[in-house]
């Protein structure tokens, strides 16, 4: 899943349970993101600014959901949400 922040205030993902949320290792070598961008578990602050295009690392950061489950998240800025995971890739 890629997480986009198109606005200027930072912005960040805290996820209830990190430790199940993992790096999107598919989208890091095809995209040969940073490590911010491939990292696992929550998210950091981050900012779009006026260089950003969709091809700019500041712009989004990529995770992954290898588990089935409800992953539930929320923002220092009060942002609430869940992604439900309906079918592993891991096999």
């Amino acid at each position: 899943m890629i997480f986009f922040n198109t606005s200027a205030p930072p912005t960040d993902v805290t996820f209830d349970n990190p430790a199940q949320v993992d790096s999107a290792a598919w989208f890091c070598v095809v995209q040969s993101l940073t490590p911010s961008d491939c990292a696992s578990g929550n998210i950091a602050a981050f900012t779009q600014d006026h260089s950003d295009t969709l091809t700019s690392n500041s712009l989004y950061r990529a995770r992954s959901f290898p588990v089935r489950g409800t992953y539930k998240f929320h923002s220092k800025f009060g942002t609430t949400g869940e992604i439900i995971v309906t079918d592993s890739l891991v096999k």
